[in-house]
């Protein structure tokens, strides 16, 4: 749920279903405010008059009929519940109902009073005392004859929150808005989304992918929007394209020119004999150095145009770390840091063994570069559970200073360095980890970097094993 409301497609989508609800709930309490059912018979024009007449008709058959012509009129509509009472000049009772707790010898005197004595025959009047109608009539002997009809005790109306049938004709209301509402909702963040995918895939590396605004005529931000992305990919697309036509053509360039002052230095080494020796030994060095760096420059720049990897053979990851081991263990001894290799159950993986190999070495090298001497330099390799299946993990641990925080998310960056002393003291030009990383990713795997609590770098790899 704190998922669904992170997002834009939630936000709109849970606010569009609380305004339903509001609204609809207002609307009810509305309704059941408003209900005429809830207003109080005394209180009510059209049932005042409607008791006036009753009470004048239920006077005229008591006086013409007697008790009987009383009852007839009672039973014709049993559902009010009303009480009725009959009363002569003495406050005696003459229907013969019973009584009734709120009538008394006060309640008569104030029905007396509310009813001023008609002066001749045949007159009447009318007056109320809650909950009663009042009326009397005066008979022909001058005697007057008093009633008191109670208004009927209707039931409280039920609440319309506690009614079925209101329950019954919200709630598929409530699903048709929800409905209508997920719909909406999915409408107006579907160019957010396809901008994000479009955004996501552009940073994996598919500079190629555009927008377009053909989808979304219907908003002109977006389009808007889609457009100037389309432009800065085209943009980027042009510069990474020229970077890398850059780097391929300066490093074959590099390497014809680099191969005649190999042959000059060592026409140079005979001519000169033992005079320039230390001076020939440092320009073979540098160009030792040189001819490394355009080797690794042209290998990242093939791995870059790489979509995926092709030509895979079956691989046995421990062994293949053994073997880079054994290949650096000349390295390792000259700077008097030794290398523990700890495999764990064997661990198959379909790669490239060259590449794999490279990513490897690469990653061990830079580690035995900043161990300082007397330390070991640990990888270790183990097989554990993954998202998409079983897995090889691969740990390099070494022992040296360690990075800052913010500098490991950009380690596998091409000529990145922490500082340049770094890079001079060590030797390393920047674009080992890079293809370390180029490598991995192209076998579907991962390589992370990380501080340790004891100090020193540690970088994990991740394959997926062979199925």
């Amino acid at each position: 749920m704190r998922r669904l409301s992170n997002s834009l497609f939630g936000k709109i989508f849970l606010w569009f279903c609380l305004a339903l609800a509001a609204g609809t709930l207002g609307n009810v309490l509305l309704m059941d405010l408003l209900d005429t059912r809830h207003i109080r018979v005394p209180d009510h024009p059209e049932a005042r008059g409607m008791f006036a007449l009753q009470g004048q008709l239920l006077l005229d058959a008591y006086i013409h009929e007697g008790e009987a012509g009383l009852r007839r009129c009672v039973d014709i509509a049993p559902g009010l519940r009303f009480s009725l009472r009959l009363f002569d000049a003495q406050g005696r009772e003459l229907t013969g109902f019973g009584p009734h707790p709120e009538i008394g010898e006060e309640f008569f005197d104030a029905m007396r009073a509310a009813l001023a004595a008609p002066p001749s025959p045949g007159d009447h009047a009318e007056g109320s005392l809650p909950p009663f109608f009042l009326a009397s009539r005066t008979l022909a002997d001058g005697s007057p004859l008093y009633l008191a009809l109670e208004f009927p005790r209707l039931p409280p109306p039920p609440s319309l929150l506690g009614s079925w049938m209101f329950w019954k004709r919200l709630v598929p209301m409530l699903v048709a808005g929800g409905v209508l509402a997920l719909l909406l909702a999915r409408h107006l963040s579907g160019p957010v989304r396809r901008l994000r995918e479009a955004t996501r895939r552009v940073a994996g590396g598919d500079l190629t992918h555009r927008i377009g605004t053909s989808s979304d005529r219907g908003y002109e931000e977006i389009n808007a929007l889609s457009e100037d992305f389309d432009r800065m990919a085209e943009r980027v697309e042009h510069l990474v394209l020229s970077q890398r036509r850059l780097l391929r053509d300066i490093s074959h360039e590099l390497r014809s020119p680099l191969t005649r002052l190999n042959v000059a230095l060592e026409l140079a080494r005979k001519r000169a004999g033992h005079t320039a020796r230390a001076e020939l030994d440092r320009i073979e060095l540098d160009a030792a150095r040189l001819d490394e760096l355009i080797g690794q420059m042209l290998t990242y720049t093939r791995l870059d145009h790489m979509q995926e990897c092709r030509d895979t053979t079956r691989v046995n990851l421990g062994a293949l770390l053994m073997s880079v081991v054994r290949d650096t263990d000349l390295e390792s001894q000259y700077k008097g840091v030794s290398v523990q290799v700890n495999t764990g159950a064997p661990a198959m993986i379909d790669a490239v063994p060259e590449l794999v190999r490279r990513a490897m070495e690469n990653v061990i090298r830079n580690a035995i570069r900043f161990t300082p001497a007397g330390k070991t330099v640990q990888v270790t390799q183990s097989v554990e559970p993954g998202e998409l299946g079983p897995q090889a993990r691969v740990t390099v641990l070494d022992m040296g200073p360690g990075v800052p925080d913010e500098a490991l998310d950009k380690l596998f960056l091409p000529f990145y360095r922490v500082d340049d002393t770094r890079g001079h003291k060590s030797g390393g030009s920047g674009i080992g980890l890079a293809i370390a990383q180029r490598a991995v990713l192209l076998h579907g795997g991962t390589i992370t970097a990380s501080n340790t609590v004891h100090g020193g770098l540690r970088v994990d790899i991740t394959l997926p094993l062979a199925g």
